[in-house]
């Protein structure tokens, strides 16, 4: 936790698009030639 006054007031949400670790397993990693593009879709729900 940061000291008063830059303690955060909210969670950070980082979007990822693989799971933990990729370039050591190489799972789900997505590698791009020059020139080439991904596009990738997240969003947040609140539950309660």
């Amino acid at each position: 936790m940061l000291p008063e006054p830059r303690r955060r007031r909210g969670p950070a949400v980082e979007p990822v698009t693989c799971p933990p670790d990729p370039f050591r397993t190489g799972e789900a990693v997505r590698r791009l030639e020059p020139g080439e593009s991904t596009t990738a879709r997240w969003g947040l729900q609140a539950i309660g």
